[in-house]
């Protein structure tokens, strides 16, 4: 029984797949170019000048995706440093009143922080519970900016999480597992965390930014077509 077994049997829905960014033929529904043109090498693709213009689309299209919000969206990057560029722009943009989105982002210790191979396989998800960042090697700028983004989280929210402790991180885990089912989260930015195993119907889009292939993507992609009303016909 596989996924298109599935997608017949209406237990779950379909998928619409959009490809974004250097595609030079005939303009269509499935492939819009937003002129990101000859990028070949690592540096490029983490350059701030394509992270902008992606960041930028996702702006712009996000509420078309996600029919004026009703649903939500997760952006799956490559690692954890294009992981704080992508965060900071949005943010950025947001101080300068170019978007009005509720960004929130998890990320975990340093085994998870990047597809090292880009192999495009997620690996099982973590215990944050017995890996919690405060306990596990992640890298002190990693570890400072997933607190200043936690400090968003709770100014936006009236929390008081930080990853001081295991406990207090696998609270934040928990809630914000909540805040984005129960649509008060918008974008859920994460590298390899939230791709398996996590149920949220009112989700319904999935920006990617990162290899996938095989189960993998199939996981990453089926977080987002879970059957929940008329209104959400497919996963984005």
């Amino acid at each position: 029984y596989v996924i298109t077994d599935a997608i017949k049997d209406e237990n779950v829905l379909k998928f619409s797949v959009e490809y974004v960014g250097r595609y030079k033929r005939a303009a269509s529904a499935t492939e819009i170019d937003i002129e990101v043109e000859d990028i070949d090498t690592k540096e490029l693709m983490d350059s701030e000048a394509r992270l902008e213009k992606i960041t930028d689309y996702i702006i712009a299209n996000h509420s078309r995706k996600t029919r004026s919000k009703e649903f939500t969206g997760m952006f799956a990057v490559s690692g954890i440093k294009n992981l704080i560029k992508y965060y900071d722009l949005f943010k950025k943009k947001k101080l300068e009143s170019k978007h009005n989105l509720k960004i929130a982002t998890i990320f975990s210790y340093v085994a998870n922080e990047e597809d090292a191979d880009a192999n495009g396989f997620i690996p099982e998800e973590v215990s944050v519970v017995e890996e919690s960042p405060a306990l596990y090697g992640m890298n002190v700028h990693s570890r400072e900016k997933l607190d200043e983004y936690i400090v968003d989280y709770n100014t936006m929210f009236g929390t008081k999480f930080s990853t001081k402790d295991s406990q207090s991180f696998y609270n934040y885990y928990n809630d914000i597992s909540k805040k984005v089912k129960e649509r008060k989260v918008d974008i859920l930015l994460v590298v390899n965390m939230f791709l398996t195993g996590f149920d949220s119907p009112p989700l319904n889009t999935l920006y990617v930014d990162k290899n996938l292939k095989y189960h993998g993507l199939i996981q990453a992609y089926s977080r987002t077509n879970r059957i929940l009303n008329e209104q959400k016909s497919q996963g984005n």
